[in-house]
């Protein structure tokens, strides 16, 4: 017993995974990177995908991770987000998870406090919190979002996707749906929160999404109808189970 406790209580493989694909952003995956690299929390590892980038992506990459064995790196043909997420989740042995994309930050507590509160809660399967929209220029402002509510996400996803959760959840729903080039985290939030599943978030702000002209939300904005329709015909049954009470 006495021997089992020394080790638990010294024990510093990772709990938890950070998955960060990168498709031509070698000019703010430095930034990125060094976000994670400020965290309180050490007990991390990071998958890195380079989804086929054509830009001076993995010089950078590769310089920015020399000599940290908490980083891995993998180079693929292009494949698309969600397959890089779902690939790199499944390459992880760690019990939690967040992906963060390479031209997003993340706060230096937000990942040492997200770990205590799942730990210390079994019943909360998604750990986020207050956000901020950052501009090249230095801008930035609140990103105001709405309280969580499921059926309130059904109609429009208000959760972004560098949430902290749990890897045996991921398994539950499936992962990602690859044959998404969008909106693949709010279809995949619908899936992973239906059924009365709790969600915390924190006042803490922890988490810097980036507002550029070449983010894919901008891209995928053009398709959102489509991809409104294609989300309902697939998840039709547990929406309409989650709605039928209103």
């Amino acid at each position: 017993k006495e021997k089992n406790t020394f080790f638990k209580k010294y024990d510093k493989s990772p709990r938890i995974t950070i998955i960060m694909p990168c498709y031509n952003y070698a000019h703010y995956i430095t930034e990125t990177i060094d976000s994670l690299k400020s965290s309180t929390y050490d007990r991390w590892q990071c998958i890195i995908i380079n989804d086929g980038s054509t830009d001076n992506s993995e010089k950078i990459i590769l310089n920015e991770i020399s000599n940290d064995k908490r980083f891995t790196y993998v180079r693929q043909p292009n494949k698309g987000l969600s397959y890089v997420r779902n690939i790199g989740i499944r390459m992880a042995n760690t019990k939690y998870i967040m992906c963060l994309d390479p031209d997003d930050k993340i706060s230096s507590t937000y990942i040492e406090n997200g770990i205590k509160y799942l730990d210390e809660h079994d019943d909360c399967t998604l750990y986020y919190g207050r956000a901020k929209m950052f501009w090249d220029d230095g801008t930035e402002k609140e990103w105001n979002l709405d309280n969580f509510d499921y059926k309130l996400l059904i109609r429009r996803n208000h959760i972004y996707s560098s949430f902290i959760y749990r890897k045996e959840d991921f398994n539950r729903v499936g992962g990602y749906d690859e044959y998404m080039n969008g909106y693949e985290d709010w279809e995949f939030l619908i899936r992973l929160l239906y059924g009365g599943k709790k969600v915390y978030m924190t006042d803490d702000v922890v988490f810097y999404y980036r507002r550029h002209n070449g983010s894919m939300d901008n891209s995928a904005s053009k398709n959102l109808e489509r991809y409104k329709i294609y989300i309902y015909n697939k998840n039709k049954e547990l929406i309409l189970n989650a709605l039928k009470n209103e």
